[in-house]
């Protein structure tokens, strides 16, 4: 009987240390699926996997016994995915972040190589062969990973896609314009980009220099303008598909479920949809903020070596955000501050794709993660990186007065640099139309209430327009938001009959991100 123990022991298949290796990384996904590609799992999936085969090959001279073998590699990644959230837990306590990150990578690297000394040590001595805890381990780690692709798959079905007010589009009786004569179009969408009385009033930052440059090139300002919600994807999605998100949800559904349907919408939008029917090569820039990139265009472009959010969520867990950290081409500031250079600089540059274009650019700055000062120098920060602003961006320890410097110094570098990228896309296209626009406002004064959060900072953006060879002043008006915008364009240019809807503006409240009861309310009269 006991030779048949000891023969079963030696075919049991030691499954746990690859599945935990995957384990955090699908858990981080279903948590995020709401707004992360798929693409971006593959990378470090296979990444982990490598790892545990590499650890699992490295460790076979010094425990030749697989179950042993297994348990060391299975007790090393928990300090490996435990390291972010407790130097973050520390870093609060202390509230200085160089100290922590110093401390936190040696002490880190410290914790896995004891309890990995300590775990070879401990299984060399042993003489058990440790196969009941190689089945009791392979059932946990495969229950993890079953409930964790289990939530995953429940999160990802999507509810019936966001509806919108039906509306009838008549052909205006102006004729439509042939393929040759469309204008490109550039839409720029600038992150969290404030109005100017805002600039002025919060931030003590004079942006008439650069309001007077867009004047100067043909722009309509719209200087009363806020955004029609508080969030990116949300204003992206009413935009392009020129018409309010309904509040008609399901009365349980939570945000992450609203937001999948709204991120469908976003994806396959009307405005989208209208130009490639007419004949134009749709061109976007990826971002690193997953809910705005993955627009149905022809042409994406990307810089070669860069981050993706999930990916930059999954290193923060672990030792590799400080390591990173301390490579000046390889953190993860620098990836992010690569991306929007890359934007900014082929913004201009796109005459190889034909006419006509529609170009959508999502440009993350001024918003935080702040990783360029005024002159367009890095700026080196202490991991973790986050696209997070409000009240998330000072749960890390920061500052007003540095939030406002991050934030002035950044407007002041693209203030900079949009100049001259408007003046050659005029040079290069005398007729295109240009959107440049906030997707929401400055979050200096956001918090997780919408009653302590000042709406007008948050709700206040750029708004400005360039429609070559239209009366701009019939056309437009100084309260005109983004749901508008497109409606005023496509009318004007390509001859159909949109209304102009009323301008209003929504916020969220209820009980929060993945929890039912969570609603839209309009806050219209609060931006009075």
């Amino acid at each position: 009987m006991e030779q048949k123990q000891n023969k079963a022991g030696k075919h049991r298949r030691v499954l746990h240390p690859f599945l935990f290796a995957v384990f955090p990384i699908l858990s981080l996904f279903s948590a995020h699926v709401d707004h992360v590609s798929l693409s971006e799992v593959y990378m470090p999936f296979a990444a982990m996997l490598c790892m545990a085969c590499g650890l699992w090959l490295l460790l076979w001279p010094l425990l030749p016994q697989r179950h042993k073998r297994g348990l060391a590699i299975s007790a090393m990644l928990a300090p490996f995915f435990a390291y972010g959230p407790v130097v973050d837990h520390i870093r609060t306590g202390i509230g200085h972040p160089l100290i922590v990150g110093d401390l936190a990578l040696g002490a880190g690297i410290l914790c896995v190589l004891v309890v990995a000394a300590g775990a070879i040590f401990s299984l060399r001595r042993s003489r058990r062969s440790f196969e009941n805890a190689t089945v009791f381990l392979n059932m946990v780690a495969a229950s993890s990973v079953l409930v964790a692709l289990g939530t995953l798959g429940f999160t990802a079905w999507h509810p019936a896609p966001i509806s919108h007010h039906k509306e009838s589009v008549q052909p205006a009786h102006s004729p439509q314009p042939t393929k040759g004569d469309l204008p490109d179009i550039y839409y720029i969408l600038l992150d969290a980009y404030a109005r100017e009385d805002i600039l002025r009033s919060i931030f003590d930052y004079d942006n008439s220099p650069f309001i007077s440059f867009l004047k100067d090139r043909g722009f309509y300002i719209a200087d009363r303008s806020n955004s029609n919600y508080l969030w990116t994807l949300f204003s992206l999605s009413s935009s392009l598909n020129l018409d309010y998100l309904t509040a008609e949800a399901p009365p349980n559904e939570s945000r992450r479920e609203f937001e999948l349907r709204v991120q469908e919408r976003f994806r396959r939008n009307k405005v989208l949809e209208l130009l490639k029917q007419r004949g134009y090569t749709c061109i976007s820039f990826t971002s690193g903020y997953s809910a705005a990139d993955g627009m149905e265009v022809d042409v994406t472009l990307e810089p070669g070596l860069v981050l993706g959010e999930f990916q930059n969520l999954l290193i923060n867990l672990t030792p590799l955000r400080t390591v990173l950290g301390r490579m000046e081409y390889l953190s993860q500031y620098a990836m992010h501050r690569k991306r929007i250079l890359y934007t900014l600089d082929q913004l201009p540059k796109l005459r190889r794709y034909g006419k006509p274009l529609f170009v959508f650019a999502h440009v993350t700055i001024p918003h935080p993660p702040f990783v360029l000062d005024e002159n367009g120098n890095p700026v080196h920060s202490q991991p973790p990186i986050m696209l997070a602003d409000g009240p998330q961006f000072f749960a890390s320890g920061a500052s007003t007065e540095e939030y406002i410097a991050g934030y002035t110094k950044q407007m002041t570098y693209l203030n900079a640099r949009m100049r001259a990228i408007i003046d050659d896309i005029i040079r290069n296209s005398p007729d295109a139309i240009m959107l440049v626009q906030g997707d929401h406002g400055s979050r200096l004064r956001l918090t997780n209430k919408l009653e302590t959060t000042d709406v007008r900072e948050a709700a206040g953006i750029l708004n400005a327009y360039r429609l070559p060879g239209r009366n701009m002043q019939e056309l437009l008006y100084d309260q005109i938001s983004p749901v508008n915008s497109f409606r005023v364009v496509l009318n004007a240019y390509l001859g159909t009959d949109y209304t102009i809807l009323k301008d209003r503006t929504y916020s969220g409240k209820g009980t929060g991100q993945g929890s039912g009861g969570w609603r839209l309310v309009e806050i219209t009269d609060m931006l009075k």
